[in-house]
């Protein structure tokens, strides 16, 4: 039965509670109100999250002014007549022209009831729902009554809806059985938008226009595996079982779970029982089994876990002891073995540590014994030892040119044969008491100004002592070979 159609047009407007405030200037002689009842007023309207406006436009305003009625926000519309008005069966050009231009904050947008009309004018329902790009459901005309239809019927009517998941297709398929229109639904649809009829004898319907040449199949619904029924109604493949929080018990024959395309079980929180044979899990296409919080049994054969590619086995912190063979560390491609805070054992073979290019062998503070053949300390190379007490045994020690030997706070014993001091080289010693043995020491002079280095400072009471050029050798008597620097 056809529905009586009228001069004016309300559009119900749901506002997300996530939505941005907007503000939208009334165009079309169109007037507003917040809610659905009370006075319309003509001024600008702002809307804002979680609440409910009406838009009313009347006929005689619709003209083909390019700005929307109505405002980009995000919001799911409803359209309906204004039953309070005039009742009518035709309508002129540009009825709801640009209606939903350029409006792509819009989630869904529906459409009056036109089975009460028989004829229709230029540019019907012309870009109604145009680059509303986050759209995802839009109406679709009842045009059951239609005898006849202007030009640009319905032209662009759903161009760059980018995210349109299902059109709500009438009961009737009225002028679109015999008329192939193009509603400029995007190519990157097909496959995935739906067209939802309301009944089994609609579907049956509108199946017939999913064929190459006819209106569906134009706009990109090309199957009848597409057409569906009651608004959303998923696809026999997508069934869900959902269970209710409580207990449950699962008996009978073997129990097989076949995934073939993207079922999803779902429990509630609660203990289950799963009871038969052996149970075979088998991921086929990257399925994933979802099991909420709760108790679950899985009896069955041993579960092997088959590592094969880049696994690492992480420790938390605590004791561990490795057992067995030797454990050889090969470094081939700079891996790492890492290990969080606790104690561990590493038993084999004794341990060499390699120093192949520069490396730096660092001893915290503590005594040390070195033995071996002697030590030749070269060019531009430092022994860092930190405080503390060291021997060094084996033959004379050398300081050859430019070499510098730091030693930090402590008592050190330099035993070999006579230390020759070339020119430019400095022995640097911390405060603390020293003995130094061996033959007479020369202080070799040149030629050059007394530099600053070779001044002798005795802190206090004017305690300069200067080597003059001319008298530079100072003797130490062999009697008395021991210098005290007190603290």
């Amino acid at each position: 039965m056809a529905t009586q159609a009228y001069d004016a047009i309300i559009a119900t407007i749901t506002v997300a509670a996530d939505a941005t405030s907007v503000t939208k200037a009334m165009v079309k002689s169109t007037t507003w109100r917040e809610g659905t009842s009370g006075a319309w007023l003509s001024t600008d309207c702002t809307l804002t999250a979680g609440k409910v406006y009406q838009f009313r436009t009347p006929l005689s305003g619709m003209d083909s002014g390019t700005t929307a009625i109505l405002p980009n926000i995000k919001a799911a519309v409803t359209v309906d007549w204004d039953t309070s008005a005039t009742p009518i069966t035709t309508v002129g050009d540009y009825f709801m022209y640009r209606y939903a231009f350029n409006c792509p904050s819009l989630t869904s947008l529906g459409v009056p009831d036109t089975s009460g009309l028989t004829s229709v004018g230029d540019y019907f329902m012309h870009s109604y729902a145009r680059v509303c790009s986050s759209l995802t459901s839009l109406g679709v005309p009842d045009t059951s009554g239609f005898t006849s239809v202007g030009y640009y019927f319905m032209y662009y009517y759903a161009r760059d809806c980018n995210a349109l998941a299902s059109l709500i297709l009438p009961p009737s398929t009225g002028w679109f059985s015999n008329n192939n229109i193009n509603w400029n639904v995007a190519s990157g649809r097909l496959g995935i938008l739906k067209g939802v009829t309301p009944n089994a004898a609609a579907k049956a319907a509108w199946d017939l226009l999913t064929v190459e040449g006819k209106t569906l199949y134009t706009n990109y619904i090309q199957s009848t595996d597409n057409v569906i029924i009651d608004g959303g109604e998923p696809e026999p493949e997508e069934y869900t079982l959902e269970a209710a929080k409580g207990t449950y018990t699962l008996s009978g024959a073997n129990v097989n779970l076949t995934v073939q395309r993207n079922y999803k079980l779902e429990a509630s929180a609660g203990s289950y029982s799963l009871t038969g044979k052996d149970v075979s899990i088998s991921v086929k296409r990257n399925y994933t089994l979802t099991a909420n919080a709760g108790i679950y049994s899985v009896s069955g054969k041993n579960a092997d876990l088959i590592l094969q590619r880049n696994y690492v086995l992480a420790c938390s912190a605590g004791n561990y002891l490795i057992t067995g063979t030797d454990a050889t560390l090969t470094v081939q491609r700079n891996y790492s073995l890492a290990c969080e805070a606790g104690a561990y054992t590493l038993t084999g073979t004794d341990a060499d540590l390699v120093l192949l290019r520069n490396y730096i062998l660092a001893c915290e503070a503590g005594s040390y014994v070195l033995t071996g053949n002697p030590l030749t300390i070269n060019k531009s190379l430092i022994l860092t030892l930190g405080n503390g007490a060291y021997s060094v045994l084996g033959h004379d020690v050398k300081l050859l040119f430019e070499r510098v030997l730091s030693l930090g706070v402590g008592s050190y014993a330099l035993s070999g044969k006579d230390v020759g001091f070339a020119k430019s080289l400095i022995l640097s010693i911390d405060t603390g008491d020293y003995v130094l043995t061996g033959m007479d020491a020369y202080f070799i002079a040149g030629t050059t100004t007394t530099p600053s280095c070779r001044i002798y400072v005795i802190k206090a009471e004017n305690r300069v002592y200067v080597i003059p050029a001319e008298n530079r050798v100072y003797e130490i008597a062999p009697e008395n070979r021991t210098y005290k620097i007190k603290c």
